[in-house]
């Protein structure tokens, strides 16, 4: 059997400079048998040697290297469905980079029983897999990640800094990640030697995949999980304080509906908001925060609201202005469960065609939300990297629907993951106490309806309830953390922030109230909230305050109306008469009618019947610019 390091020692001058630029120490200059030679027994080195292979190559090393003794050409032509020349040739190349020796057969004229030997210390580095079967290896480590508690064990140290970094990256990566994404935290010498380390210790191996491109895979080995999911480990350093956003979001739609219908949102020739309107959307935003305790700032808050209502149907955008109606959810206004439920439903008929924002980052679909809530309930709590890691490990032991790659397969579930627990958190329906993320109130509720757990507790309506202050001038004290989400949403949609803290200073005035009716929210569930959670007397003139509000509201009501003119009036009094247009026509000049663009198709079939030149939104005196 031949050896490596005797084949290294032959390579002309010109053939170790080529190899050595492959494997990225072409730095060196005189003899580079010994570098070459250390390089090619690294993982790193053989890695960076077989991602330059041709498909072709890459087969005919994999059969060798599952063939002990080697293998010959007529055995390779059959099993790769390659001619003799094509197999010689490859085997030639696989030669020259030093993987690969041949035996010839002298006692043929044929060259069938020439045998392909794989060196010896390349082939102890190798070990082929398929990613299919790494389906059991994951759905064993899911097993174990659910079934072993990781308050139960104790937390075993790794001996280097080194090997603790690789041991949280496969932890965080659902236990695979490719040398790659290893090497760019790792120097090369670290890598190896945290390699080394940790298959000398069993906790993870190393795997490859002879496709196009070739991968080196890192794989954790799943009895290793239960012991890193008790470290605590997770994405990003957990928040100093408690990360409840209760209803803040939707409270946020119905502002940002507020300001649209009432100020509009109108587009520039530039193709972006107006500075003014854009500011005083971005004002009208309550506060929220992501699971990191961070804020979600005012911009990506008005952004994540146009997206939402737009996927709601409730907004679009035309040639310059944004266009907004609660028409599609004024069944859902009063019941913030069933509000929030239409939000995450909609996940999956989400269109961004005339969309006036996309979203911030990236959303979940509405599977990823269901299995998120399914782990959540499970666990009870959990650190993010605990839930992390169990949704990737559902993914990648799930059937593969697709031709992606493993590590494709990988990241795409880490994007769903991450993006899933971020609109959860900003919709209220988790919230974390330092690394621990649980169901809120909210999300209690919604288990419940969306993945049939146990039903939670009614809240109650004695004295635990009775936290809210409400004073003779209707300003209100509301500790927002004392009362439920529910109560919270009920009396906020009704009343103006004076100041937001641990307590929330609001006041009732008259333009809160009407917004509220605008919306077409009835002021009887805001007055049963009050009555059950005012730990003081409520006014005795509320009601009748509230009635006279609404009764002294002046409405003026602003329409997107399509204006007709006609050189000819007797087109017009034709168009009056035509019952298919009673209600949808109204003629307020000789020459000039308003009608309903819901009926433009009736009107222009009348008009062609007489020949009408038409012509359809044009401005007058409007050019187009160069």
């Amino acid at each position: 059997m031949r050896k490596l390091t005797e084949a290294i020692s032959r390579l002309t001058p010109e053939e170790a400079a080529e190899l050595s630029r492959v494997l990225h120490i072409d730095g060196l200059s005189g003899d580079r048998s010994a570098a070459l030679g250390e390089m090619l027994n690294t993982y790193s080195g053989i890695h960076a040697l077989l991602s330059g292979l041709a498909r072709d190559e890459l087969l005919l090393l994999r059969a060798a290297i599952r063939m002990p003794d080697g293998i010959t050409y007529g055995d390779a032509e059959k099993a790769l469905k390659l001619d003799g020349a094509a197999i010689e040739r490859n085997a030639a190349s696989l030669a020259k980079r030093v993987l690969a020796y041949v035996f010839k057969n002298r006692q043929r004229l044929h060259n069938k029983l020439d045998k392909v030997h794989i060196y010896q210390e390349i082939q102890d580095l190798l070990v082929p897999v398929e990613p299919d079967e790494l389906r059991d290896h994951f759905s064993a480590a899911r097993a174990l990640l659910r079934e072993i508690p990781p308050q139960g064990i104790k937390p075993e140290k790794p001996a280097s800094p080194d090997e603790e970094r690789l041991l949280q990256m496969l932890f965080l990566h659902g236990g695979v990640i490719s040398i790659e994404e290893a090497g760019r935290a790792l120097s090369i010498d670290a890598l190896e030697k945290a390699i080394a380390a940790v298959r000398a210790r069993g906790s993870a191996n190393v795997r490859h995949v002879f496709t196009v491109p070739f991968q080196t895979l890192i794989v954790l080995e799943p009895d290793r999980f239960p012991g890193l999911a008790a470290r605590g480990i997770t994405p990003s350093a957990p928040p100093a304080h408690r990360v409840q956003n209760h209803y803040n979001f939707l409270l946020n739609i119905l502002s940002t509906f507020d300001t649209v219908s009432s100020f509009g949102l109108f587009y520039t020739k530039q193709r972006e908001f107006r500075k003014v309107d854009w500011k005083r959307l971005c004002d009208a935003m309550m506060r929220m925060e992501e699971l990191s305790g961070e804020d979600f700032t005012a911009n990506r808050t008005a952004e994540l609201c146009l997206s939402v209502l737009h996927a709601l149907k409730c907004c679009t955008l035309t040639r310059d202005a944004v266009v907004i109606s609660l028409k599609p959810i004024e069944r859902e206004l009063d019941s913030p469960q069933k509000l929030l439920l239409r939000v995450l439903r909609a996940l999956d008929t989400a269109d961004s065609e005339g969309a006036p924002a996309p979203s911030p980052f990236q959303m979940p679909a509405l599977a990823a939300v269901r299995t998120l809530f399914e782990i959540i309930s499970d666990t009870a709590a959990g650190s993010i990297g605990i839930l992390l890691a169990e949704f990737v490990l559902g993914a990648l032991s799930a059937q593969s629907e697709n031709r992606m790659s493993l590590i494709d397969r990988r990241d795409r579930a880490i994007a769903q993951c991450m993006g899933g627990l971020r609109l959860m958190c900003l919709c209220g329906i988790i919230e974390a106490h330092g690394a621990v993320v649980e169901l809120s109130d909210i999300g209690a509720e919604l288990a419940y309806r969306f993945v049939k757990t146990r039903k939670p507790v009614e809240p109650g309506t004695d004295g635990d309830c009775r936290k809210v202050y409400i004073n003779p001038d209707f300003t209100m004290i509301i500790p927002k953390d004392e009362i439920s989400s529910e109560a919270g949403y009920h009396l906020l949609a009704r009343a103006e922030i004076v100041r937001d803290d641990m307590i929330l200073h609001t006041r009732l005035s008259r333009a809160s109230i009407v917004r509220a009716n605008k919306r077409g929210m009835s002021p009887d569930e805001f007055l049963a909230t009050l009555e059950r959670c005012s730990k003081n007397e409520i006014p005795q003139n509320l009601h009748f305050v509230l009635n006279e509000w609404e009764h002294q509201t002046i409405r003026l009501k602003i329409l997107d109306a399509t204006v007709i003119r006609s050189s000819h009036p007797s087109l017009l009094d034709e168009l009056e008469n035509n019952e298919q247009l009673a209600g949808f026509f109204e003629r307020i000049a000789p020459a000039y009618a308003i009608i309903d663009r819901g009926h433009l198709d009736t009107i222009i079939k009348i008009a062609q019947k007489r020949d009408a030149v038409i012509t359809l939104f044009e401005d007058e005196g409007a050019g187009i610019s160069p």
